[in-house]
């Protein structure tokens, strides 16, 4: 099952990043990437902008949100 706060955590931790550094590169507030890590529920364009922002695939990215990853 798909947890974005995993995904976006293990993003961070793979990339040295931090929040800010993550908002900085996605284009996403640092005030929305922690309202998505507590609601769970970004939208796809967030995600892709997430993705993106980091260099990676949507499917890597949801993949580092994938239980055992």
């Amino acid at each position: 099952m798909f947890c974005i706060k995993r995904a976006i955590g293990v993003a961070l931790a793979n990339h040295a990043l931090n929040h800010a550094d993550l908002s900085k590169i996605s284009g996403i507030s640092n005030t929305t990437i922690s309202q998505i890590k507590n609601s769970g529920n970004p939208t796809l364009q967030t995600m892709q902008k997430l993705s993106g922002g980091l260099g990676i695939t949507l499917g890597a990215f949801i993949g580092y949100g994938e239980n055992g990853q």
